[in-house]
């Protein structure tokens, strides 16, 4: 009688154990958490009194493209800088956040976005020139933010899922 209750139990959780490995997000879900991160409402980039920078972003298939407005402002004149970097996410082989800190500067403190390719490999292309690496610079502080650093963490982890879905190499490790 043991056996067919321990039987039951397991014919019962089986289903429930394969839904919960299949219940990461979908490719769509992956790409609208992605873009919500460069909505301009989020005022998360660059922002300083004479220096302002945007970054909006597009999304096709493995190709990402990144279009960052630089806005220099000094007395009654300012300009405006464009660049596009276009990275292909199924040739990125590890994406990482960093922080660069900057002592002569307003803000102390820069956090970024790293997409290396694999070595050997360009797939990153910064106004028409390609690189083997790119990084997008996404949120200055005058001091340290965990929890800013936490949801970096998390679109970092975004991106390698759609880098994934999209047949992207493993990192290598030696480890």
């Amino acid at each position: 009688m043991k056996r067919f209750y321990i039987l039951m139990m397991v014919i019962l959780a089986a289903p429930m154990l394969l839904i919960a490995q299949t219940n990461k997000p979908t490719k769509a879900q992956t790409e609208a958490h992605i873009k919500q991160w460069f909505d301009p409402e989020r005022k998360s980039y660059f922002n300083q009194p004479d220096f302002t920078q945007v970054v909006k972003i597009k999304v096709n298939e493995s190709k990402v493209e990144f279009i960052k407005n630089t806005i220099v402002k000094y007395n009654d004149y300012s300009t405006i800088d464009t660049t596009s970097c276009s990275i292909d996410l199924s040739k990125i082989e590890k994406i990482e956040y960093g922080l660069n800190e900057m002592e002569s500067c307003l803000w102390r403190y820069c956090y970024y976005l790293q997409f290396t390719c694999s070595p050997g490999v360009k797939c990153c292309s910064i106004n028409g020139e390609l690189s083997n690496s790119h990084a997008i610079y996404m949120h200055t502080a005058t001091e340290k933010e965990p929890k800013f650093e936490e949801s970096l963490g998390t679109l970092v982890k975004a991106f390698n899922h759609l880098r994934k879905l999209h047949g992207a190499p493993d990192p290598i490790s030696f480890d």
